[in-house]
Formats: C-alpha cells, sequence, structure tokens
C-alpha cells in the first residue's frame, strides 16, 4: 500500500509540473493578496501545508485535512492605507464522502474601487494509508466581480472561473501540493470597446518538511504573469499553543505569531512591501481541537 501510494503521488507531480510548465502570457487583474494570517506569516508559501479553512483559496485538495467543521475571518487595512481595506472569510464542512469549503475575499477603496471573489470548492481522499501516507484532489469554482467608480468611469463587470488542486503526503514528513486557478482565463471588461483585462491562469507548487513536532518549512513557486515566483516560509511550535513565524516571498517579508486555546486560533502578521509600506493581518478561527498533536504525522 505505501509503495502504491508513493508512486501515485510522484506521477501527480510529474504530471503537475508539466502542466505547469507551459508558459501563459494573461495578465492579472485581481491582485495577490495573502488571505489569512497564518499564509502570510509563512510567506504565502501554503499550497503543501493547506491545513486550515484558508485552503478553500490556497490548496482545495487541502480541505480533507481539516476537522469537521472550521472557519475563519481576516481583516486588514493594506500598506496602512485608510480608504483601503480587505476582508476574507472561509468556512469547511465534511460529508460522508467530500469535503466542502467555501470563502469570500472583499478588497475595497472607498469612493473608486470594489473587488469580490467568492470560492465554493469540493475535495476527496484518492488513497490514504495506515502511516499517514494520502492523496487527495479538489477543484474549485471562482465567481469574481470588479466594480469602479473613479475618475467619471462607473462601470463594473464578473467573471466564473475554475481551477483544480492536488495535496499528498508520501512520506509522513514530507507534504507536497499544487494548485491551478483560473483555468479558462476569463476577461474582465470594464471599458466599452477596449481589450479588457483577463484573469491570468496561475500554478502554484510547494513542498513542506515537518521536523520534530517543532519545526514546519515550506517552499512554493508560482507561476504568475508568465515568471517563476519563489517564496518560503518557517513556523516554529514553541508548544502546542503557541506558534511564531517568518516567511519571504521576494516582494514581501513578513513574520507572525498565532496562538490557540480551546479550539479558538487567533493569529497576527506583518507583511512588509520593499515600496509600498507594511500591511497587518488580524485572523480569528475555529476548529475542534484535534484528537492527537497536530504535527502527529512527524515522527
Amino acid at each position: 500500500m505505501r509503495a502504491r501510494c508513493v508512486t501515485l503521488c510522484a506521477a501527480a507531480s510529474l504530471g503537475a509540473l508539466a502542466l505547469g510548465a507551459a508558459p501563459h502570457p494573461a495578465r492579472a487583474h485581481l491582485e495577490r493578496s495573502a488571505p489569512a494570517a497564518r499564509a502570510a506569516g509563512l510567506g504565502d508559501a501554503f499550497v503543501s501545508v493547506a491545513d486550515d479553512a484558508t485552503a478553500v483559496v490556497a490548496n482545495s485538495a487541502g480541505l480533507v485535512n481539516l476537522p469537521a467543521f472550521t472557519v475563519l475571518a481576516t481583516w486588514q487595512s493594506p500598506y496602512g492605507l485608510d480608504d483601503l481595506s480587505e476582508g476574507f472569510f472561509a468556512a469547511a464542512a465534511r460529508t460522508r464522502h467530500l469535503r466542502l469549503g467555501v470563502a469570500w475575499f472583499h478588497r475595497g477603496l472607498d469612493g473608486a474601487l470594489s473587488e469580490d471573489l467568492i470560492t465554493v470548492a469540493v475535495a476527496r481522499d484518492l488513497l490514504r494509508t495506515a502511516e499517514d501516507a494520502s492523496l487527495s484532489v479538489g477543484a474549485s469554482v471562482d465567481l469574481a466581480r470588479v466594480s469602479v467608480n473613479a475618475d467619471g468611469l462607473d462601470a463594473s463587470d464578473g467573471a466564473a472561473t475554475a481551477g483544480l488542486a492536488i495535496h499528498m503526503r508520501p512520506f509522513p514528513v514530507i507534504g507536497v501540493g499544487y494548485a491551478v486557478r483560473h483555468l479558462n482565463a476569463p476577461t474582465l471588461h470594464l471599458v466599452g470597446g477596449g481589450p479588457g483585462t483577463p484573469l491570468e491562469r496561475t500554478h502554484t507548487w510547494g513542498i513542506s518538511y515537518y521536523w520534530e513536532r517543532r519545526l514546519v518549512v515550506s517552499f512554493e513557486s508560482a507561476l504568475e504573469q508568465g515568471q517563476w515566483h519563489n517564496r518560503a516560509g518557517v513556523e516554529v511550535v514553541l508548544d502546542r499553543r503557541l506558534f511564531i513565524r517568518s516567511g519571504m516571498d521576494g516582494r514581501y517579508a513578513s513574520a507572525g505569531i498565532g496562538a490557540r486555546w480551546s479550539g479558538i486560533a487567533l493569529d497576527v502578521s506583518v507583511r512588509s512591501h520593499e515600496t509600498l509600506g507594511a500591511s497587518t493581518l488580524f485572523t480569528i478561527g475555529y476548529a475542534p481541537e484535534p484528537s492527537a498533536d497536530p504535527y502527529a504525522q512527524s515522527p
């Protein structure tokens, strides 16, 4: 069974990397933003971790690793600008055979811009062994809408997109993830007669390592705007209740701290952009307390 799982995981990894190798010239419209403080603290290197409700947008296949019900909400004021705000809400639950998730991201600039992205995701296991090796797949649908009201322009448009994801543990101490979003690369039209702005197809793959239930190291690479961008993060578990994190993704440096108690999670992270300044993210979430150490996959 272990050999079968490793073979399937390796095949899935090669297929994901082959798909991601194809260049896609589409330009991004909705700017990439860390949806939650924990992911931000890890430099947004979360596709191979994907173990909280952020998985709805980061890697839908990771939903299979969540408890029966989990929810989180994030608020941030990007770069300290009073008129610009972002919010994120995500929830996930399980049925007998599937894991389901929903998320809503909103960015608003008072009197000028409003962006909304609603994501619905589903996931299931393909294989799971007694030794905690696993392979799961996920799919998501995004509903995006942008409204602009500035400089005489009053327009809005929306689009529907789809995504696929893989999450696997070929060995107890290794996590691997891959996600592709905006498969159909739709175009938003805000100016009549203009060329429109596409939502670019993005590919992200990553790997994480869990050491002695005390350390998580995560690395990932994302194909965005035709170029690969690398990011990485580290999470240190001071005890089962307290976590510290740091990360880097080339454009941002980040640091954060988190605490867990009776199923309640509180996380705070600061992301510092090289030119735009710092953003502080606050996330509160709930998930049932695990019956064992949350890093029990590590030996």
